[in-house]
Parts: C-alpha cells; sequence; structure tokens
C-alpha cells in the first residue's frame, strides 16, 4: 500500500523530524563550555600543568579575591576526594599552594599497627603558600603511597623522616611547622609537585602497585 503523503499521521511525522533536526542543530551550535581553573576535579598524570614548576604568589597578592578562590576551590575539591595533600597545580593553577590535612577521618582507614609503624597522626587544615623545606632527619624511610593524580596505583617511595615546612597562610602570617613520620611523607610528596615532579619520578624500581 502506497502512503497518501496528505494523511494526518506523515504530516506529524514530518513535523516530528523538522522539530528534531532543529534541536540537533541546537545542540552542536551549544557545545558545553570547556571548565577553567581553579577545576573541581584533580588534574591527571599526562596533564603538562603537573610537570610545570609552580610560580611563588607576590605577598601583596594571597588576600586578593583571585587568591581566595583558588584556595577555596583547593578546600573544596580537598574535602570532595577526601584527600590529605593537594597543591594549586592539581586544580589547575601554577601557584605555590598547598593544602595539608589528616582527619580523623582519613586515620581510621588505617590499622592500630600500621599508624603506629608509619607514625601517623591527625592534622588540622593547614594552607601554606610559598612553601619552603628543610630536613631534620636524613633517616629516609620507604612505604608506598598513592596520588590523587594517577589512580588506582601505589609504589613504595623513600622520603626523610623528619621535615620542617615554611611559607605564609592564607592571611599572609608566617607558617614554620616541623613534622615527621607520615605527615613528613605528604609534605615531601605536595612539595613534589610544586617543582613539577611526580612519585613515579622516584619510586624504586619494580616495587609499583595496582
Amino acid at each position: 500500500m502506497r502512503l497518501n503523503l496528505s494523511t494526518p499521521s506523515n504530516v506529524t511525522w514530518k513535523r516530528s523530524l523538522s522539530g528534531f533536526t532543529k534541536w540537533y542543530q541546537i545542540l552542536w551550535r551549544n557545545k558545553p563550555i570547556e571548565p577553567t581553573p581553579p577545576y573541581s576535579h584533580i588534574c591527571q598524570i599526562g596533564d603538562p600543568i603537573l610537570r610545570r614548576k609552580a610560580d611563588r604568589v607576590l605577598p601583596d597578592d594571597i588576600k586578593t579575591q583571585e587568591i581566595k578562590q583558588v584556595i577555596l576551590s583547593m578546600k573544596k575539591v580537598l574535602k570532595r576526594y577526601n584527600a590529605t595533600g593537594l597543591t594549586a597545580p592539581h586544580v589547575g593553577v601554577p601557584f605555590q599552594i598547598m593544602l595539608i590535612e589528616f582527619s580523623k577521618e582519613n586515620i581510621e582507614k588505617f590499622s592500630e599497627e600500621i599508624r603506629r609503624i608509619r607514625e601517623m597522626e591527625t592534622c588540622p587544615l593547614k594552607v601554606i603558600i610559598n612553601p619552603s623545606i628543610e630536613i631534620r632527619n636524613p633517616r629516609k624511610i620507604v612505604f608506598d603511597e598513592d596520588c590523587e593524580s594517577i589512580k588506582g596505583f601505589s609504589a613504595s617511595v623513600a622520603r626523610f623522616h623528619e621535615v620542617c615546612v615554611s611559607g605564609l597562610d592564607e592571611d599572609a602570617n608566617p607558617v614554620n611547622w616541623t613534622t615527621k613520620g607520615w605527615l613528613a611523607r605528604i609534605v615531601q610528596h605536595e612539595m613534589d609537585h610544586l617543582e613539577g615532579k611526580m612519585y613515579t619520578d622516584i619510586m624504586e624500581i619494580g616495587r609499583a602497585h595496582v
């Protein structure tokens, strides 16, 4: 049977096709807007920002809205990922800003024995701008560590046992913090990121895990 092109069913079909065509054209004209830094996600290995040495923040700029927004975004991402450390390059910003936090929730993921062996202790949120590090105990300890920028992998990495980190907080006040054990490891891990380095650069060969 031949379809009568003047039937109501065919008119409806042509209208539907016309509507779909318009919708499809609008869809491709209005492409999703690419996100801009600071991101709400953590950049992954292969992103050039993770291999760039971060720039110092001018002290007079610390209280500007731009830097405040970067730090606020970093805090949100740190919480969202339940991470223990984060740097501005992680969210696409090439500034020397570092966040450290080892909460009760973080530490409770580990057994009492592991906490003791790795010298774990809680640490409230710390914001450190333009951090510099001094080695207080040159003895190196090897433990597995992972990274939010290399999801699903970990590796054995040697880190100094005790360090002192200094810089400025988000109010531009001086910070001097001496720490050891697991927190010292977190600090060194994040300091590497500010230098454009990752733990894969210094991990022990043959000691990577999935």
